[in-house]
């Protein structure tokens, strides 16, 4: 999290300094110019070391987390003989052995970006806000004048379009979990072939397998 405030942070500065190093750019005033342009040049330096060290600590976190994770659910899988019970189940989860092993994984790394995403989002929205609301002038909309109407109307316009891509997207959830599910079926009747390899070719069992997969 400070990694996160401190790359916003840079990048409400990178903002103010590039407009100083094109302002000197236009008035030609060449030692403001160099001097803005170390500026820029020391902020994405540190901007860059922020995200070496921002995606190491997310690599460790996600690792560990899936250590811990992978823990949790093996033994809860094979406590109780529930590996065989669940497997009696006529409404059991598909694939369980592997779901642990990659469902678990994309959970770890799809909750990791969602949350840095939405307070990468929420905290940047609120940072450049502040910087627009200082640069946005009056807006004329039919004859009206609203102070500061650009801000107003980014902020909508960035909703509306949240809304659409939800509603859009909505469906997609039932789509790659079904994708999903195909998928384990997929590898799991490739794995059956190999474990029972001898039965199939003792039986002549390849045209079926072929079906099958």
């Amino acid at each position: 999290l400070v990694l996160l405030l401190t790359e916003i942070r840079l990048n409400v500065l990178n903002t103010f300094f590039y407009n100083g190093l094109y302002s000197a750019l236009q008035d030609a005033k060449a030692q403001a110019f160099w001097f803005f342009a170390l500026i820029n040049a020391a902020v994405v330096t540190l901007r860059t070391l922020n995200g070496i060290i921002n995606d190491f600590l997310d690599q460790a976190l996600a690792i560990k987390w899936s250590q811990r994770l992978n823990q949790v659910l093996v033994s809860r899988w094979m406590a109780d003989k529930n590996y065989y019970r669940l497997h009696m189940r006529r409404a059991a989860p598909d694939n369980i052995d592997q779901r642990i092993q990659q469902d678990a994984q994309e959970f770890i790394a799809n909750t990791i970006e969602f949350v840095r995403g939405m307070l990468n989002s929420a905290i940047t929205s609120i940072g450049f806000g502040v910087v627009l609301w200082g640069l946005a002038g009056v807006l004329n909309i039919f004859g009206i004048e609203i102070p500061h109407g650009i801000v107003y109307f980014v902020f909508i316009f960035v909703i509306l379009a949240t809304v659409i891509a939800m509603w859009i997207g909505h469906p997609l959830i039932g789509y790659n979990y079904e994708n999903e599910k195909l998928n384990g079926d997929y590898r799991y009747s490739l794995v059956r072939v190999r474990d029972h390899a001898e039965s199939i070719a003792f039986y002549h069992g390849e045209s079926v397998e072929h079906a099958r997969l």
